[in-house]
């Protein structure tokens, strides 16, 4: 995952207030929204996954083979070519946007011992999907799913859910960004640009 935004360090003004954002959004639950009735009869893949909002992507970076848990995927063709970035803004380009509703697959998860090692403190654990819909149809798409990365990063996880009744209805979109809002407010003035 890039580092698209500088956060507060450890010990720097603004920290605590940041760590606590970025907090409240990694606990967003992730078995979410709840079966209900609308599910009774239909078959539910646990590989399948639906984009709650629209996110912004970017190209991302290639991953070594080692970064991905192979007990979970044994063969992975190619390296993902796009990172979920933050959910989406009026700002977004239509070509960096990958829409609500879009079906995704998840194919593997980061290897938690290798990414310990390489960043020791502050491990980034993502997940790795094949985008299954739209103009992007067959690319990999990586999201983060946990770690000391920008609040926008962690909230574009937390948009991915599974694909079933509940979460295809624009209520599920709209309480878990309204569940997110005040962790964005706090947080996300105290990040700057990584390229300024």
């Amino acid at each position: 995952m890039s580092a698209r935004f500088k956060h507060p360090q450890y010990g720097e003004p603004g920290w605590d207030t940041w760590l606590a954002a970025r907090l409240d959004i990694e606990r967003l639950p992730v078995e979410w929204p709840a079966c209900d009735e609308r599910c009774s009869g239909v078959p539910h893949d646990p590989d399948l996954r639906l984009i709650l909002a629209d996110l912004e992507i970017e190209r991302t970076h290639r991953r070594g083979g080692e970064w991905w848990d192979y007990a979970r995927k044994t063969e992975i063709e190619r390296d993902p070519e796009w990172e979920s970035v933050r959910a989406a803004t009026t700002q977004t380009p239509a070509e960096a946007r990958l829409p609500r509703l879009t079906r995704l697959r998840r194919l593997a998860a980061t290897d938690r011992e290798w990414s310990v090692i390489l960043n020791p403190g502050t491990p980034v654990f993502e997940d790795l999907y094949e985008i299954l819909d739209g103009p992007l149809a067959g690319g990999m798409l990586v999201a983060v799913e946990f770690g000391a990365i920008d609040i926008g990063a962690g909230l574009a996880g937390k948009l991915i859910v599974q694909d079933h009744p509940p979460a295809r209805d624009p209520l599920a979109t709209e309480h878990r960004l309204a569940e997110a809002a005040p962790a964005l407010d706090r947080g996300l003035p105290l990040e700057k640009d990584a390229a300024d």
